[in-house]
């Protein structure tokens, strides 16, 4: 783990989780580092050794490779993709096509019981900070990874330090947000998450979770699968 104070891994302890499916986020680039591919054909073999489905957005890049990862070792793959893109679909035990990005977003939510984000774009960026947004607000209590290949997610976590320091965040998210420096760090901090309370009593403005956004309650997320 690197030295920024964001979940240390010696702060989680043992828990049974129900892990049953990963939503793995990813970018679709063809240009980035080797290293890069490298961590995500690795993750998506961890999440397949472990039992777990992986589901993502499809597509080429790291999406690819954390694809090609997990049906190497004879993993579940699902894909939820924009009916507008392309990719290598005969790659997926399942398809969903959706025809906005909200749409698609909404959709690799509801499918993961855990998080994982790999390094990205602003598209990545877009599905992290919604992710996390949720969790602040605990419209869920899912485990969230960052693995941060090459220390990818450093100004992320420092934009969420000074967000506490100043007080635009909860301090509870901390403890909420993993980052993973490697593979084996991201599925051991799955394994062994448990959640914590947010207790941010201002985020909501007196408005009961259920009725801000029932789509992305737990107790509401099996009827939209």
């Amino acid at each position: 783990m690197n030295s920024i104070n964001i979940a240390p891994m010696t702060s989680v302890t043992c828990a049974s989780n129900g892990v049953q499916t990963v939503t793995v986020y990813a970018s679709s680039g063809l240009k980035v580092d080797k290293s890069y591919y490298e961590a995500a054909f690795s993750l998506g073999a961890a999440i397949a050794r472990r039992g777990w489905i992986q589901c993502n957005g499809g597509g080429f890049g790291l999406m690819e490779a954390c694809t090609d990862g997990a049906k190497s070792v004879g993993g579940i793959v699902d894909c939820v993709i924009l009916d507008s893109f392309t990719g290598p679909m005969k790659k997926f035990r399942s398809i969903v096509t959706s025809k906005t990005m909200p749409e698609r977003r909404k959709s690799l939510y509801v499918r993961g019981d855990a998080f994982v984000s790999l390094p990205g774009g602003l598209g990545t960026l877009e599905e992290v900070a919604e992710l996390i947004s949720w969790r602040q607000l605990e419209f869920h209590t899912r485990c969230v990874v960052l693995l941060n290949t090459n220390g990818f997610y450093n100004s992320l976590v420092e934009f969420i330090e000074r967000g506490i320091e100043e007080h635009f965040i909860a301090p509870a998210m901390r403890t909420c947000i993993i980052v993973a420096d490697t593979v084996d760090e991201a599925v051991q901090a799955i394994e062994s998450y448990e959640p914590v309370e947010i207790h941010k009593n201002l985020v909501l403005s007196g408005i009961k979770k259920e009725e801000s956004f029932p789509e992305s309650t737990e107790r509401n997320r099996s009827s939209v699968l």
